[in-house]
């Protein structure tokens, strides 16, 4: 991987130290899990990103005024300043302090990786490859233990997984892998043959877990690639998805995915079906309610005993962001995520452009279904993957913008080596 920027030594030090703080966001992160809770670990998420963030410190400073002071994007501009605004005024007024922290550092480590991806034009390959093998090495562990803890194995796993303190976390994992492979075989770096074995694996261990949020998004994913014309890919998706569901049935090992079959299917209520979603919806909205404008605060979910004092957030973005910030944060998140969904939207269906950008907006879009089932807006983990997804969306619409400019980020030569 080429590295554009050739201005000494300690420019390339504070890349490659940046590329390693990336590698262990992307690879590493989950073996945080082995020791720490997830309050502990979205600590050690938000100090790698602000950490990515110092080592890119004059280019992303540059590359936010660049954005954020051209006329193609007063709506991001507006949004950026708004959500800040929020966030600060509810920091001093509710508090919350952990959690602002993690948007600001959120914020940060978006325009960093925006830089990133612009000037080191092949990294997504590197992250998309380092995310498929540390899936594979967690899923190795799983398999594993269903064979030293035989006996125990799926009480071992519901209530004192290996890695992840809830086996629902590894669905996050899973659905990136899907489409870092998708992304992989799109652009050509992957042949089938290989896409459809990984595919295989990873739709087995999703189908194992029963996880419904994530095969749902991974349907509307293939759904997506359909419309966007990628027709094989999307095929070679369902076919491994259904024969997933074979080998699990036929290995025996379905405990797990029926008991989750049986909350769907034998339930007298849509509420059963989604495990409770829709009384954890009613009440949070409920109680949301009674803060207005200001919301009750970041991070504040979990002292008010909503169904249950062990859910700790709502399992659903805009309702997790208007519990926090009020109807500031509604009205503010619903059109951010309508405004993104169209530009998606309008790449899949009204735009000749290449078919690796189609596959990454159908992979963004896919993602933001599943937030609506679950918490990938709360746990850092999953948020700093839909942070490296939306830096990479946003760098590829946004080509001709940084081909043209960014190059200003990059340091002068010197006048001694010039011609």
């Amino acid at each position: 991987m080429p590295i554009t920027v050739t201005n000494g030594r300690w420019i390339q030090f504070r890349h490659s130290a940046a590329l390693l703080v990336l590698v262990f966001i992307v690879a590493f992160v989950p073996l945080l899990t082995i020791r720490h809770n997830s309050v502990q670990a979205n600590n050690y998420v938000a100090l790698a990103q602000v950490l990515f963030f110092l080592f890119l410190i004059r280019e992303t400073l540059r590359t936010i005024g660049k954005v954020v002071l051209n006329s193609r994007h007063i709506i991001l501009s507006c949004f950026l300043g708004l959500a800040i605004l929020i966030i600060v005024f509810s920091l001093f007024k509710v508090g919350g302090y952990d959690r602002a922290i993690y948007y600001i550092s959120g914020f940060l480590f978006f325009f960093s990786l925006v830089y990133f991806f612009r000037n080191f034009n092949e990294l997504y390959l590197v992250i998309a490859w380092l995310k498929i093998v540390s899936v594979l090495l967690v899923s190795m562990t799983f398999f594993i233990g269903l064979f030293w803890y035989r006996e125990d194995f799926y009480s071992f796993v519901i209530s004192d997984p290996p890695v992840y303190g809830n086996i629902r976390h590894f669905n996050y994992e899973l659905m990136m892998a899907f489409g870092a492979l998708y992304l992989l075989v799109v652009s050509k770096n992957v042949g089938f043959y290989i896409f459809s074995i990984f595919f295989l694996i990873f739709a087995t261990f999703s189908v194992w877990t029963g996880g419904r949020a994530q095969l749902l998004s991974l349907l509307i994913l293939m759904v997506l690639l359909v419309f966007s014309k990628c027709y094989r890919e999307a095929a070679v998706g369902m076919l491994m998805l259904a024969l997933a569901f074979v080998l699990v049935f036929l290995s025996g090992e379905t405990m797990i995915l029926l008991g989750q079959l049986d909350r769907t299917f034998d339930s007298a209520a849509i509420d059963q079906m989604s495990s409770g979603r829709l009384t954890l919806w009613y009440q949070t909205w409920s109680v949301g309610l009674e803060a207005g404008w200001l919301g009750h605060g970041a991070d504040s979910f979990r002292s008010f005993d909503i169904v249950s004092n062990s859910i700790v957030q709502p399992h659903n973005s805009i309702l997790q962001f208007f519990f926090e910030y009020g109807f500031l944060g509604l009205v503010l998140s619903v059109c951010f995520f309508i405004w993104t969904s169209l530009i998606c939207l309008r790449v899949i269906f009204l735009s000749s452009g290449v078919r690796f950008l189609k596959c990454l907006v159908s992979f963004l879009l896919s993602m933001y279904a599943y937030g609506l089932l679950t918490g990938i807006f709360y746990h850092a983990i999953p948020l700093s993957y839909m942070i490296i997804l939306g830096a990479l969306c946003f760098s590829e619409l946004n080509k001709q913008l940084f081909d043209e400019e960014l190059s200003a980020c990059r340091p002068v030569r010197d006048p001694g080596k010039s011609s």
